[in-house]
């Protein structure tokens, strides 16, 4: 099954993904404009699970890029989080 999280990078979105990527049948993809916070919970959690994905959902074509990757991935989508960025 697959978790999408967007504002991964910190706060609530960062904790959800280290929370998620424990259980190892899931596919979690982090989603921020920070792809240097995304990779250090990479290697905080020491998980393979996690795909990190340098995004800014407020811009059409990143969406697209991301239900792109959702689509054509081999997971079925569980959850999608949207976690604001506006701190």
């Amino acid at each position: 099954m697959l978790i999408l999280v967007t504002g991964a990078s910190k706060g609530i979105g960062f904790e959800i993904v280290k929370k998620f990527s424990a259980q190892p049948e899931l596919l979690v993809i982090a989603v921020s404009r920070n792809v240097s916070s995304l990779n250090s919970l990479v290697k905080e959690t020491n998980s393979t699970n996690i795909l990190p994905v340098r995004a800014d959902i407020t811009k059409p074509a990143d969406v697209k890029r991301i239900v792109d990757m959702v689509k054509n991935s081999d997971y079925a989508l569980m959850f999608l989080l949207i976690m604001p960025d506006i701190l």
